[in-house]
């Protein structure tokens, strides 16, 4: 006889609708109620003593929701050889942990003793609840011993692509689109720290995932908005209406959003962290001083007086009763009580958990407007000459800089590398103050060497 799970609603005497028989989850067509939902059907791994499947009749599901019902019947249909789920308290047992306990429990943990931060457990629930669990599922491994398969181990991470290929674009791609590179290595090293974790739980006795190498990407070099393309950027957040085709408070937060992107050159998460507390003057001259969120360097730059009246007239769009501190992983923040671009309120005793979420969810919010401003734009004016996102406004600022001839030092402050050798890398293209450099170091070295030669162009001696 083959398995099957059939969810149903359990009806009770006080049913609202006054409903007498099952309800299944096929009858579509009748009205939903609240009476709890159970299971019926069949497991190949409950046998009775003649060797038939043993009937499963009236299992309370303990949800009174069809979605969780359903999903709790699939995981159901893919145990192996026990009918219920081990409680944490069975965690020990190094042969029945299964993949889901072994997640859960790596979570908690990390928690606890707060060595992730919200972007990091961010990251961490992309691989394991969305490329790990479906995939081990979908080969009918329910156990964290699985990963003890050396080959299973590579298989899966042969079979990671990209989970949002069209993000941030109009027209369709290809649905199984590979992860860049970085993003691959990137990937694989959390998937080395999970594994890691479950061995040393005693889960496991190897991470195969160690004997994965992935060679290293060429670092693109960063491209950026021209200035007329920033030109009819602003004059598109100058214009922006509601859709009433109404100017309204919406557009002034959007214009100062847009400016302090541009002169700061910081991260969306940043940005949107923006108040008053921020902004300082400091021997007559204006500065924003701020503390980056994912990376905790400090930074202080120097403003144009047009951004500060800007934000000086933005009404307070957030604030709290008290200062709060935002707990990362491995440092806090701290920042005042009044916010220009909050898009979110922070519930009076919220905790830290809550706290990041709101934070996380104001780049998330703005990442959104900034993207609709720059397809309006490209609407009203024409393509950009390069892929245009809201993180290109930092490639913005450091590449106007530094054609400016601004020392790369400088700008690498400004932006919170932790070293010029990282902004080399990504901004060496626009660099025109190392390229004059380099161009007068070796004219000097040559003229030191050949004085007779320098400066004169050189005949190649005829042949024969």
């Amino acid at each position: 006889m083959k398995q099957q799970l059939r969810v149903y609603r359990n009806h009770t005497p006080a049913c609202i609708h006054g409903h007498r028989t099952p309800l299944y989850d096929a009858d579509t067509s009748v009205p939903d109620c609240s009476c709890p939902l159970n299971v019926v059907g069949y497991l190949n791994h409950v046998v009775n003593p003649d060797g038939t499947l043993k009937r499963i009749r009236h299992k309370s599901l303990d949800t009174k929701d069809w979605h969780t019902a359903r999903q709790t019947a699939e995981q159901w249909l893919q145990w192996e050889d026990f009918s219920e789920p081990l409680p944490d308290a069975d965690l020990v047992n190094r042969q029945d942990v299964t993949i889901d306990q072994a997640v859960s429990f790596f979570f908690r943990y990390c928690a606890e003793t707060h060595t992730r931060g919200q972007a990091s457990r961010a990251k961490y629930e992309v691989l394991l609840n969305q490329r790990l669990k479906p995939w081990f599922q979908g080969k009918r491994k329910l156990f964290i011993r699985a990963f003890d398969d050396a080959v299973l181990v590579k298989m899966f991470f042969m079979s990671w692509v990209n989970l949002q290929p069209a993000r941030g674009k109009q027209s369709t791609m290809e649905v199984k689109k590979p992860l860049a590179l970085n993003t691959k290595r990137a990937e694989l090293e959390r998937y080395r720290t999970f594994l890691e974790f479950c061995r040393g739980n005693g889960w496991l006795q190897f991470n195969y995932a160690k004997t994965i190498k992935v060679g290293k990407a060429r670092v693109a070099q960063k491209i950026a908005f021209t200035m007329d393309e920033y030109s009819n950027i602003v004059k598109t957040a100058d214009a922006w209406t509601d859709r009433y085709y109404k100017t309204n408070r919406r557009a002034g937060r959007l214009r100062a959003f847009t400016l302090a992107l541009r002169y700061l050159g910081q991260r969306l998460s940043d940005t949107a962290m923006l108040g008053p507390d921020n902004l300082i003057k400091d021997g007559g001259n204006w500065f924003v001083v701020l503390t980056q969120i994912k990376t905790g360097n400090g930074v202080k730059i120097p403003v144009p007086v047009e951004l500060v009246e800007r934000l000086n007239a933005l009404p307070i769009l957030g604030a709290t009763k008290e200062p709060f501190v935002l707990h990362r992983a491995n440092y806090s923040i701290d920042y005042g009580t009044q916010f220009w671009f909050w898009t979110a309120d922070i519930p009076e005793g919220a905790n830290a958990e809550k706290i990041n979420q709101v934070v996380e969810s104001l780049a998330k919010n703005w990442s959104d407007d900034i993207t609709a401003l720059l397809a309006k734009t490209e609407k009203a004016y024409s393509k950009f000459k390069h892929h245009a996102t809201p993180h290109t406004f930092r490639h913005f600022f450091a590449i106007t800089m530094l054609r400016a001839g601004v020392p790369i030092e400088q700008v690498s402050k400004w932006l919170g590398h932790s070293s010029p050798l990282v902004t080399a890398r990504h901004y060496s293209n626009a660099n025109s103050d190392w390229h004059d450099n380099s161009h007068r170091v070796y004219m000097d070295a040559l003229k030191a060497l050949e004085p007779a030669s320098t400066g004169k162009v050189l005949k190649m001696p005829k042949a024969g």
